[in-house]
């Protein structure tokens, strides 16, 4: 069975090498580097391309987003220095009705990168 990660509106900077936050640990049990994945869309279901597990990290939301915020897909056409905050923004605004806590800075977070799969890849 193929591995999938499911990506939202907006899907921008999934290309090349890049990160995507997820809330919580558990994707570091279903994910090891080296592994392909199919990345689909979140509502239809639908592929939207392959990508190979670069590394996945588990630590507080907060500390993961001031580490690795600056490669988070969606804020790659914005300064260096704003990713990170904008990032915690966005998990914070997304998730609001999760409650607080979810969200909070200590809030378990998993980083995972990913190397987008192209013809010349292969």
């Amino acid at each position: 069975m193929t591995k999938t990660i499911a990506f939202s509106h907006p899907r921008r900077g999934l290309e090349g090498t890049f990160a995507t936050f997820r809330l919580g640990s558990k994707w570091a049990e279903k994910l090891t580097q080296g592994d392909t994945v199919e990345l689909i869309d979140a509502r239809t279901k639908r592929p939207l391309k392959t990508a190979k597990v670069v590394s996945v990290t588990t630590g507080e939301l907060a500390a993961m987003a001031s580490t690795f915020g600056r490669w988070a897909h969606n804020w790659q056409e914005h300064p260096v220095a704003d990713r990170p905050q904008l990032l915690l923004e966005s998990i914070r605004r997304r998730f609001k009705h999760w409650g607080p806590n979810r969200t909070a800075d200590s809030a378990p977070c998993s980083v995972i990168f990913l190397k987008e799969v192209t013809d010349e890849s292969l």
